[in-house]
């Protein structure tokens, strides 16, 4: 009798687990199409604040640093900079312990708006 219900729950168990990893296949383009959605979202909004910011205080660097930063590799420096000391910032105020795998996402952000800058410029253009 034992026997019997511990093979049914086994055979549930595999059956509920076969029904969610088809169900996750076949949302998968779903889920693909919001991920491709979210971090378009993620790296346009990251430019137009890094470009704010920026077009904010390229007169005055032009000015005494004679530095342009809107272009070139001032802004790819400049970008990653802003990209690492924002999340140096969050991870400060969220208390987490700091190592150099937190930075590589930071480093990977800053360099991907820096070289895409023109692209992200452009609606619908990414």
């Amino acid at each position: 009798m034992w026997a019997f219900l511990i093979i049914g729950v086994c055979a549930f168990s595999v059956l509920q687990g076969a029904i969610g990893l088809v169900a996750i296949l076949r949302l998968l383009p779903a889920l693909l199409s919001l991920a491709r959605y979210l971090t378009r979202l993620f790296f346009v909004g990251s430019f137009r604040l890094y470009r704010l910011l920026l077009t904010l205080t390229a007169r005055w660097l032009k000015r005494f640093a004679g530095i342009d930063v809107l272009t070139g590799m001032p802004r790819l420096i400049v970008t990653l900079m802003l990209s690492v000391s924002l999340w140096l910032t969050t991870l400060l105020l969220l208390r987490v312990s700091l190592s150099v795998w937190v930075f590589i996402p930071a480093v990977l952000h800053g360099l991907i708006v820096g070289l895409l800058w023109d692209d992200l410029a452009q609606p619908g253009e990414l």
